[in-house]
């Protein structure tokens, strides 16, 4: 099932009409249309904002297997990227001066390195 088909089952079981989701994490009701039917590329941070307008974690967007696989480099990789956009987040807290980083940019830059690297292990399997 794509992110897209799983936005809008989560929509759907939740009771949110497609505007009213797209307006929770400002978007138009259209695109949050086109995220649902995959005619848009849907991002890390769009996607936690989507999950969190109705209170469910970001796993439950995103695919945990490729191809009937066990999943597990699947769930690693959301895992890091999980990570990454909490540290992302952190980051962004810091440079506006609202909180201080969460660790040494050096810190970001290995974690991005790793999910890099695990996305790739995922899509050769």
């Amino acid at each position: 099932m794509s992110v897209g088909e799983r936005i809008r089952q989560l929509r759907w079981k939740k009771g949110m009409k497609l505007g009213e989701l797209g307006a929770k994490v400002g978007l138009t009701a259209a695109a949050m249309s086109r995220y649902e039917l995959g005619q848009r590329r849907i991002s890390v941070e769009l996607a936690a904002r989507i999950a969190e307008a109705p209170g469910v974690p970001i796993q439950a967007l995103l695919p945990t297997e490729r191809g009937g696989g066990s999943g597990q480099r699947g769930e690693r990789t959301i895992s890091i990227l999980t990570a990454l956009l909490h540290y992302h987040e952190s980051v962004e807290a810091a440079i506006a001066g609202e909180a201080p980083a969460a660790g040494p940019v050096d810190e970001y830059a290995e974690a991005l390195r790793e999910a890099i690297r695990c996305v790739e292990e995922v899509h050769k399997a």
